[in-house]
C-alpha cells in the first residue's frame, strides 16, 4: 500500500492565506512577504485579502504624517514606508484639509477637491458644485470624506464628500454633500454662524455628525444623516485667554464629543459632552493633565511654557503637540504614553495630519489607477 503524502502547510492555499493574515501590519513585514514569490505577492495584492487583513488587524499602522504649511504640504515618514509624491506635482501648492480612511484630501485653487490614496496612487478629482465655482460672495473653507469602515480603497468604492464654507456678508456657514455613486452634489445648505471654520483643524467624526472648530472656539456640528446643524459653545470653565491653537475637538472613549483645551502653560483640560438626569447636555470636565508631570523629556527640564496642539489622530486618540515652537510630540490621551517625533527650527503654521493605511505592495505605481470625476 502506498501512503498518500500530506501537502506541506504552505502548499495549502487557504492555510497560507491564514498565516499571511497574521503578519504584523507593518510595511516591512508585508513587503518582505511579497518578495518571497509571485504566489505570495498575488495573495497580498488581492483586494479580498486586503479587506480581510484590515478586518483582522482593525486599525492600520501609522505610516507617517503630512505636515500642512502656510503653503502646500510635505510628508514625514514614521516607518520604512516611502511616499512617492511626484504623481502630485502641485502638492506644494494644494491646501491639505483632511487625512483619514487611507486618503488625503486637498482643496485646489481650480475649485475642485482632490482625493488621493498614496498607497495605490489612485486620484479622484471632484469639481465644486456650480453654485460655489468662483463665487465672490462665499468662501470654501474645508472638506471631509466619509466611506464604509470596511472599504479603505476609498476612491475605488463608494464615498461621500462634505464641503464646508462661509458667506461673510450673510454670517452663514454652508455645507454641501457629494455622493460618489451618483457623481452628483446635493443642495447647498446654510445656517447662521458668527464666523467660519478654523481651517487648521480637521473635522472629528462623532456618531452621525462631523464637528469642526470655529474661529470663535465654538464647535460647528453637522448631522449628515438628518442634514441639520448645531453650534456648540465652548465650556464656560475652559482656560481663559487662549485661542484656536489651544482647542482640539475629540472623540471620547464612549464615542461622544470631547474637547481638549491647552493653557498657555503646559496643562490640558479634557472635556466631554454629557447628559444629566434631566437629559440636559452640557460640558463636563473629565481630567486635567499636567504635561510636565507626565512627559519625561529634556525639553521639560527647561522653563518651557508654550504648548499648542498641532493635530489629532481620531483612530487612536492621539494629540500632536508642539512645545516652544519647535519640539514635536505625540501624546496618547488614554495611556498617557508619549513619543518625541522631532525638533524643527523653522516652525510656521504647521499642522500634522497622521496617515494610517495598510501597505501590502512594494511601492505604488505612478501610472496605474488614475481616475477623474467632475
Amino acid at each position: 500500500m502506498s501512503r498518500r503524502s500530506s501537502p506541506a502547510p504552505l502548499d495549502d492555499g487557504d492555510l497560507l492565506e491564514e498565516i499571511l493574515l497574521r503578519l504584523p501590519p507593518k510595511p516591512s513585514s508585508l513587503r518582505s512577504a511579497s518578495l518571497v514569490c509571485k504566489r505570495w505577492r498575488g495573495i497580498l495584492a488581492d483586494r479580498r485579502f486586503v479587506q480581510r487583513f484590515r478586518k483582522h488587524h482593525r486599525k492600520p499602522p501609522l505610516l507617517g504624517y503630512f505636515v500642512k504649511k502656510y503653503k502646500g504640504a510635505s510628508f514625514t515618514s514614521m516607518s520604512d514606508f516611502t511616499l512617492i509624491t511626484s504623481s502630485i506635482p502641485r502638492l506644494r501648492h494644494l491646501n491639505l484639509v483632511y487625512c483619514r480612511h487611507g486618503v488625503a484630501l486637498f482643496l485646489d485653487a481650480l475649485c475642485e477637491i482632490l482625493v488621493w490614496n498614496p498607497i495605490t496612487n489612485v486620484q479622484c478629482h471632484v469639481a465644486f458644485p456650480r453654485g460655489l465655482n468662483h463665487d465672490p460672495v462665499c468662501r470654501v473653507e474645508t472638506a471631509a470624506v466619509l466611506c464604509s469602515a470596511s472599504d479603505n480603497l476609498l476612491v475605488q468604492g463608494e464615498f461621500m464628500l462634505v464641503l464646508v464654507g462661509y458667506y461673510p456678508n450673510q454670517a452663514k456657514a454652508f455645507t454641501c454633500l457629494y455622493q460618489s455613486k451618483s457623481g452628483l452634489w446635493g443642495e447647498i445648505m446654510s445656517t447662521p454662524a458668527r464666523c467660519s471654520v478654523y481651517r487648521n483643524r480637521t473635522s472629528v467624526h462623532v456618531g452621525n455628525t462631523l464637528c469642526w472648530l470655529l474661529y470663535t472656539t465654538e464647535i460647528f456640528q453637522f448631522d449628515f444623516e438628518r442634514q441639520t446643524f448645531a453650534v456648540i459653545e465652548k465650556p464656560s470653565g475652559a482656560y481663559a485667554g487662549v485661542n484656536c491653537w489651544h482647542f482640539q475637538p475629540l472623540q471620547t472613549e464612549d464615542g461622544g464629543l470631547g474637547l481638549a483645551v491647552c493653557s498657555k502653560t503646559i496643562n490640558i483640560q479634557l472635556w466631554a459632552r454629557k447628559s444629566n438626569c434631566d437629559d440636559i447636555v452640557s460640558w463636563v470636565l473629565q481630567k486635567t493633565i499636567q504635561l510636565d508631570d507626565q512627559i519625561s523629556h529634556p525639553v521639560f527640564l527647561t522653563k518651557a511654557r508654550c504648548v499648542v496642539m498641532m493635530g489629532y489622530d481620531e483612530d487612536t486618540n492621539v494629540i500632536f503637540l508642539c512645545f516652544e515652537s519647535c519640539h514635536y510630540f505625540m501624546l496618547q490621551l488614554d495611556s498617557m504614553q508619549f513619543r518625541h517625533i522631532g525638533t524643527e527650527t523653522d516652525w510656521c503654521y504647521k499642522m500634522c495630519y497622521p496617515y494610517r493605511n495598510f501597505y501590502t505592495k512594494e511601492a505604488p505605481q505612478e501610472d496605474e489607477g488614475l481616475g477623474s470625476k467632475k
